[in-house]
């Protein structure tokens, strides 16, 4: 993998993390 190519797809690891936590939260928000 070429650097461009490295950088995009961690970004998308964080993008991922981020979104699956997001959704935790409004999960949490809306039981109550």
């Amino acid at each position: 993998m070429n650097e461009l190519t490295t950088k995009y797809f961690v970004a998308a690891q964080l993008n991922l993390e981020k979104f699956a936590r997001d959704r935790r939260a409004l999960r949490q928000l809306s039981m109550r």
